[in-house]
């Protein structure tokens, strides 16, 4: 048998391994060391077929690298092949070692063998070697002829003495061209993603960035980044601080999720970003860089922005229309109270000498009381202002409702209230409160067209973590639970999924805006709480407001203030303002009464012409806060204390004192009264302000009124004028 070859000419042999090693040495991807290994067995062994394979035994699939083939005397590349499962041969061979195959004519396809190349033609001489590595045999190479016995066991021994020596090379490229496409994959999501993504310095330089990042910031490319950012603290956050906690966080826990920031941009210009990073450490522990992804949010923060503003006007709105369907029975309470004052005034205007003064008196005085709770209850629905988180108890909230709920029930409709316990106190807004009850108050009335009950049933209950995971708004915790239980017509499963969503009605056009339940809604939410709903076709529903308890409330102690004098009367001075004229008179009347001096004055500009006449005889400002000719009682108040410390000051007014931003904080009885207010009450907290040293210097803090500074003495600008 003819062969090619004899490999025990050494020097021939040696020259054969040398020339593959060098040109393997410069391969640098799979294909070109099979180019390199079908060269050097072309010549070794004249080949028809040349075929080399890679194997993955976790896969158990062999990948063709090159298929070579003689068709009409010129060599064709197949490219076309897949990876797939080995042959019967083919597994022979990676199982079993190198294999001779010689087929006697007439030649046919047969021994388990694959067909490949001109597969209209079989090989009559086959070659198959193992290719390894020290992790076993990660391949296979084989050279074919047509002619009959043209290879013999010589020339196998040399193909897989080729083979083993190419197995170390072979799976060294692999692993490069691996690396390399890794490498390149990665370089394409860096550059490419849609993220911000970034290396940085502890100490707060970018080590890496890609595009999306410099595009975020303001800078045409990574590189321009880079070399401009020295400080992430001083140059990227608007907050310098943050950076600080940030890295408190990286520190103790390795990772930050979604951290918010505002950003500045090279421009100057800020925009939002939030942050996702996890840090990279060494051997000893140390951080070595932190990892960053970035999204920027500056489109959600301003949809937060706008959601939130017409959460506002929503909920202003809905104030109003309570108003509105209060005003009809408001206005009848109010034609009888005012009938009862004029009525008794008229009696004792008269020359009735067996009339009973002190009765008529009580009774007028009990009208007035009246008129000021019902102005009271209007003033908080229709009041526009940010939540005024305090300590309230939603029962004597809801007694004290009760009255004004009854104005827009029908008299078919029986009220009743049930009392499950007698802890209710909870961290709200009393004003936003009283508007989720009216809402759902109105809504079971609309429910009842034809009569029923309306029941307000309060409970305390505990919510456990069962309970929070079987509903999705739910937390855990202490709640206090507002049911408002109708016997009304009810609703159906589809009317109820959706009863909370903003402008929906099963109300006929012009008898509802469908903004009812969704601002009760919103309310509630705001107060960290959620809104139940069961209901039944034809057999009422039951809304069940849940908020957080806040323990109980300390009930305020019968004791004066420290320094507060027994009796009521003095001799000082006071400045009264009020434009009112008629109430001015009064209140004038009032403090004589007590035996004060009294200086008035109608506006703010007027007292502060007459201030240096009397200044140093003046002992405390009456003022109200809300006045013409554009200086505030709050504005004139702060002039005046600015000529005199000691000038004790008692703003009044019936509005809500903390609807805008003061350099004062009011507090009811010792330097606030509100309006309207009975005389004794009056000379108490005039008495109070002068007496108590709680009322010396009843200013806010300046770093709280304006966010700057923390200067004693305030400035006078729009923050400090009540308007």
């Amino acid at each position: 048998m003819e062969t090619h070859i004899h490999p025990e000419l050494g020097d021939e042999r040696h020259k054969v391994f040398t020339t593959l090693g060098r040109r393997l040495s410069s391969a640098r991807h799979p294909l070109e060391a099979a180019r390199v290994l079908s060269d050097i067995t072309r010549n070794l062994f004249a080949w028809d077929v040349f075929l080399l394979e890679l194997y993955s035994a976790e896969t158990d699939q062999v990948d063709p690298i090159l298929i070579m083939d003689t068709v009409e005397g010129c060599l064709v590349v197949f490219d076309d092949q897949k990876p797939s499962k080995p042959s019967s041969l083919e597994r022979r061979i990676l199982e079993g070692g190198p294999e001779l195959v010689l087929r006697k004519p007439p030649v046919t396809f047969s021994d388990g063998t694959r067909a490949i190349g001109d597969t209209s033609r079989p090989s009559a001489s086959l070659m198959f070697a193992q290719i390894r590595d020290e992790m076993g045999v990660c391949g296979l190479i084989s050279v074919q002829r047509y002619d009959v016995d043209a290879y013999g066991q010589v020339d196998l021994e040399t193909l897989q003495a080729l083979a083993e020596f190419c197995g170390e090379a072979l799976v060294r490229i692999r692993a490069q061209e691996e690396l390399r496409q890794s490498e390149e994959r990665f370089r394409a999501i860096f550059e490419h993603a849609v993220v911000g993504i970034s290396q940085t310095s502890v100490e707060g330089r970018f080590l890496t960035a890609n595009l999306e990042l410099a595009r975020m910031l303001g800078y045409s490319s990574a590189k321009e980044l880079i070399g401009a950012i020295h400080s992430i603290r001083e140059q990227v956050y608007v907050d310098g601080d943050l950076r600080a906690g940030f890295l408190k966080q990286i520190a103790q826990d390795g990772l930050v999720r979604g951290f918010e920031m505002e950003a500045r941009r090279s421009d100057g210009s800020t925009t939002w970003i939030a942050v996702s990073a996890r840090a990279v450490r060494d051997a000893d522990h140390q951080i070595v860089y932190i990892q960053s992804v970035v999204e920027e949010i500056a489109a959600r923060k301003r949809a937060e922005s706008e959601l939130e503003r017409l959460r506002s006007q929503l909920l202003h709105i809905q104030r109003l229309e309570s108003v509105g369907q209060l005003a009809a029975g408001v206005a009848h309470d109010f034609n009888n109270i005012l009938t009862i004052i004029q009525g008794y005034t008229s009696l004792l205007q008269g020359s009735d000498e067996n009339l009973d003064k002190a009765d008529c008196l009580e009774r007028i005085a009990d009208a007035s009381r009246r008129a000021a709770n019902l102005t009271r209850h209007l003033l908080s629905f229709s009041r526009r202002q940010a939540r005024d988180l305090q300590e309230v108890d939603l029962i004597q909230l809801l007694e004290g409702l009760i009255p004004v709920l009854q104005r827009t029930i029908p008299e078919n409709i029986a009220i009743r209230v049930e009392k499950e316990t007698s802890d209710a106190i909870l961290h709200a807004d009393p004003a936003m409160l009283e508007t989720v009850i009216v809402n759902l108050t109105t809504n079971a009335r609309d429910a009842m067209p034809s009569g029923g009950t309306l029941l307000f049933r309060c409970e305390r209950r505990m919510i456990d973590g069962d309970y929070a995971r079987l509903n999705r708004e739910a937390s855990e915790g202490d709640h206090i639970c507002l049911s408002v239980v109708d016997s009304g017509s009810g609703m159906e499963v589809r009317t109820i999924q959706r009863v909370f969503e903003p402008f929906f009605t099963t109300k006929d056009v012009g008898k509802g805006t469908g903004l009812g339940l969704s601002a009760a809604y919103g309310i509630v939410k705001q107060h960290k709480g959620w809104i139940e709903v069961e209901s039944v076709k034809g057999c009422g529903t039951t809304f069940t407001v849940f908020l957080p308890a806040a323990g109980k409330i300390a009930l305020p102690s019968e004791e004066p203030p420290p320094g507060m004098a027994a009796a009521l009367e003095g001799t000082e001075t006071v400045l009264l303002v009020e434009d009112d004229a008629s109430l001015r008179s009064l209140t004038s009347k009032v403090l004589r009464g007590g035996g004060y001096s009294v200086i008035e004055a109608s506006t703010g500009s007027e007292a502060l012409k007459v201030w240096p006449k009397y200044g140093t005889e003046i002992a405390l400002l009456l003022t109200d806060i809300v006045m013409p000719e554009g200086v505030s009682g709050c504005e004139l108040a702060l002039r005046l204390k600015g000529l005199s410390d000691d000038l004790r000051v008692v703003f009044s007014t019936g509005y809500n004192p903390k609807a805008n931003d003061s350099y004062f904080l009011f507090k009811e009885g010792i330097n606030f009264i509100e309006k309207p207010y009975r005389a004794e009450a009056l000379l108490s907290v005039v008495r109070t302000a002068l007496d108590c040293e709680a009322s010396r210097n009843e200013f806010r803090p300046e770093s709280e009124a304006s966010g700057v500074g923390s200067e004693r003495s305030p400035k006078i600008g729009r923050n400090a004028a009540m308007g």
